[in-house]
Parts: C-alpha cells; sequence; structure tokens
C-alpha cells in the first residue's frame, strides 16, 4: 500500500514539474512581443543601413540614400526613393514629409522622433500587423498549467517528504 502511495506521489510530482516548465514555456512565448517588420532609423549620409528598415537623415529629415547590404551574396546596392520593406511608397513619402517639416530646425530630437513613431504605429495598425502578444490564447494557456500544476508540483513534493519522515520513523521504531 505505502509503495503504491509512493510511486503515485512520485509520478504526480514529475508530472507536475513537467507541467510548471511546459506552462512557464507557453506564458512567456506567448506574451513575447515579435518585433514589428516597420522600422524607421536615423543616421547621417553614408551610413550603412539594414535591409527592410526606412533610414532618414537625423539632420534634414530625409530619406537617406545610404548602402544597404542584402542577405545574400551580392553587391551593394545605394537605396532611395519608392517602397522600403513593408513600407508602400505613399507611407514612405508620408514619412519622409513629416519628418523634414520636424527637421526645418536642423535636426530632429526625441520628440520629433516620437512624432515620427506615432506616425509609423498608426501605418502598422493599418496594415494589419499586430503588436501586441504573439499569442493571448498561449499566454493564457501556460499562465493556466502554472496554476495548476504548481500547487500540484508543491503537494506531490510534500506528501513524498511526509511519506519519506514516516518511513524513517518507522525504521527507527523498530
Amino acid at each position: 500500500m505505502r509503495v503504491t502511495v509512493v510511486r503515485a506521489a512520485f509520478y504526480l510530482a514529475v508530472i507536475s514539474a513537467a507541467a510548471v516548465v511546459w506552462g512557464s514555456i507557453g506564458w512567456v512565448a506567448g506574451s513575447a512581443t515579435p518585433k514589428s517588420a516597420y522600422q524607421v532609423g536615423y543616421g547621417d549620409q553614408n551610413d550603412d543601413c539594414s535591409e527592410n528598415t526606412l533610414y532618414l537623415n537625423k539632420f534634414q529629415g530625409s530619406q537617406m540614400a545610404c548602402t544597404v547590404k542584402l542577405a545574400t551574396p551580392s553587391p551593394w546596392l545605394a537605396a532611395k526613393g519608392g517602397a522600403v520593406g513593408p513600407f508602400k511608397e505613399a507611407d514612405v513619402n508620408l514619412i519622409v514629409s513629416k519628418a523634414t517639416a520636424l527637421a526645418a530646425d536642423g535636426s530632429l530630437d526625441e520628440s520629433d522622433r516620437t512624432q515620427i513613431e506615432a506616425i509609423v504605429d498608426d501605418l502598422r495598425r493599418s496594415h494589419g500587423e499586430r503588436t501586441g502578444p504573439r499569442s493571448p490564447s498561449q499566454a493564457r494557456e501556460g499562465r493556466l498549467y502554472v496554476a495548476i500544476a504548481t500547487p500540484l508540483l508543491i503537494g506531490s513534493l510534500l506528501l513524498l517528504t511526509a511519506l519519506g519522515i514516516h518511513s524513517r520513523r518507522a525504521r527507527q521504531r523498530r
């Protein structure tokens, strides 16, 4: 009888520990916010640029004619005008015109960049990109696993400890 209870408590502890780990992974993975495809960078002419990022001159607000190194081996090329990454040509024109107006004082300061990011956020939403957690249901499911499995794990470990103490005392009495 005691062996069966100990074995059941042990299996419950193992399963509960696995559920806590699995739930934690789901919770974290479901809560992580993915990096947006809509990126705006700031720099000076002739700076290197990342692919699929709209770069603005930090002094003039104009679109930079910077070099873009492609992911596949190929020559460097200059990119200016037209669509950039997920931005359509109209999006680029809107952002550049606003940035140029904001840079009339000679630079794009933090408040100017905040206004530009607000435009980018509006474009992101209008094009249907989600900026929230990857999977709210995955995060909820992970929290549920953790919420149920943690007390089971603690209870089964306490039961194993109590059975171990009881067994040791029983042996000492003999």
